[in-house]
């Protein structure tokens, strides 16, 4: 059925061989009732029709699923320029805010990057600890690691419930087994933020049949998609050597390592470090001073990076639009098996 299914390298396995645990050309040999699907860049229409095709002559006994979808969205200078897109990945690291899921505590979660043929790098808080004490750790600078510009930046665990995916996409089709890839022109080159969600984050979406897909909005996905600019002290004080100017520029140098996730931590660490503080002090009955009222939210002292969640609603707009013209088209148009 492959040839029948549009999109990228279809794969279809019997389910119950799907781990991968037998050699290909057996797992294809085997029977099975259920299958799983894997296409890259899917064309719905031809998936909606060969589903309708398969239905007719071999009946379904349920409608398809989808436990796990993955989508990307792609950022492109307005003239092809190397410098430019490579500011686009940068800004997509950094200001990313992965609201939806903790990429801190547990070590598989965390921030790491990797490029060519080398092993992921941890990017925030160096530690091979598999949990981390997120009231003392993210306070240091001393393990952070700045992923390099041309690199591929991870977010979430490989086979969590979501991960991020942020690159700078300037091949396609690439075969690490034989060595080849098409190596993009100047103009198709971009970055690019990929979200891939399965288990527990498809569930609360309630698109996990295939027909759901026709009004499906993806726009609801947006959280996934989140960005925020990070703001700092307008002008620091007089001497550089007080605490206020060492403090912020600690945090100018936690963003430029590990973005918005590591500040975020290293804010939220501060502040229970000063509860603390303050609850000794109030145990002590030593006077103290009036709480600072403000960077208190949920987001801290972050704000919304507009611009940018603007673009990222339109293009999440314009890929439920595509999806159920695909979807209507498959489901339409006259096919045969």
């Amino acid at each position: 059925m492959a040839p029948v299914f549009g999109g990228r390298k279809p794969y279809c396995v019997p389910m119950q061989d799907s781990d991968t645990t037998l050699p290909r050309l057996e797992r294809f040999r085997r029977k099975s009732h259920l299958f799983v699907l894997r296409v890259q860049e899917p064309d719905f229409a031809q998936i909606a029709a060969a589903l309708i095709a398969i239905a007719r002559r071999y009946q379904l006994s349920a409608d398809p699923r989808i436990p796990a979808i993955e989508v990307s969205i792609d950022f492109t200078p307005k003239t092809p320029c190397d410098r430019d897109r490579l500011a686009m990945v940068l800004v997509l690291g950094r200001h990313l805010l992965p609201t939806a899921h903790d990429v801190i505590s547990c070590k598989a979660d965390r921030e790491r990057f990797s490029w060519g043929d080398k092993k992921f790098d941890t990017v925030s808080f160096g530690t091979d600890q598999e949990r981390i004490n997120r009231d003392v750790l993210p306070l240091s600078i001393a393990g952070d690691q700045a992923p390099f510009a041309d690199a591929t930046l991870y977010l979430g665990a490989q086979s969590g419930p979501v991960m991020w995916r942020i690159m700078d996409k300037v091949i396609d089709r690439q075969n690490r087994g034989k060595g080849t890839a098409i190596v993009l022109p100047p103009e198709e080159r971009r970055a690019r933020i990929e979200v891939q969600l399965s288990g527990e984050s498809m569930d609360e979406f309630s698109f996990d049949e295939f027909s759901k897909l026709r009004t499906f909005r993806f726009e609801r996905l947006s959280r996934f998609f989140r960005f925020e600019l990070t703001t700092f002290e307008e002008s620091a004080p007089p001497k550089p050597s007080e605490p206020r100017a060492w403090a912020s520029k600690r945090r100018w140098e936690k963003f430029a390592l590990t973005g918005v996730p590591g500040l975020l931590a290293m804010d939220e660490a501060k502040r229970k470090e000063r509860e603390r503080a303050r609850s000794a002090l109030v145990k002590a009955k030593i006077p103290t001073r009036d709480r600072v009222r403000v960077g208190k939210g949920g987001k801290g002292t972050f704000v919304s990076y507009k611009d940018l969640n603007k673009a990222v609603d339109t293009a999440l707009r314009h890929l439920s639009e595509r999806v159920r013209r695909q979807v209507k088209l498959g489901t339409s148009s006259p096919t045969s098996c």
